[in-house]
């Protein structure tokens, strides 16, 4: 299935009188996924809305994504609605927004 990915580096600036800038990270990079599900048949659907009912949609942070090899601690859905498209009878599509919270 397709992913996107971005990842949130906030930083702070202090501005010199001469104009002169110094930037700092304030945290570490947090990563931002969609996932893209596409041609999902309803028990796919289906465990999907269950671990997603399970997390309470953006309020639980508890858990962990795998992506390529790399661990990313501390997941939260980034929405509380979990809707999707039925393409066909019983085939559907869906996509969950996933951000990193620490």
């Amino acid at each position: 299935y397709p992913v996107s990915r971005q990842n949130d580096v906030p930083v702070r600036l202090a501005r010199a009188v001469d104009d002169t800038e110094q930037r700092w990270k304030v945290r570490k990079r947090l990563e931002r996924f969609v996932l893209q599900f596409e041609n999902l048949q309803t028990v796919d659907r289906d465990s999907l809305k269950t671990f997603f009912d399970a997390r309470k949609g953006r309020h639980d942070d508890s858990w962990d994504l795998t992506f390529e090899g790399v661990l990313y601690e501390k997941c939260a859905f980034d929405q509380d609605d979990f809707t999707w498209t039925e393409d066909r009878p019983e085939i559907f599509s869906l996509n969950l927004r996933i951000r990193q919270t620490a």
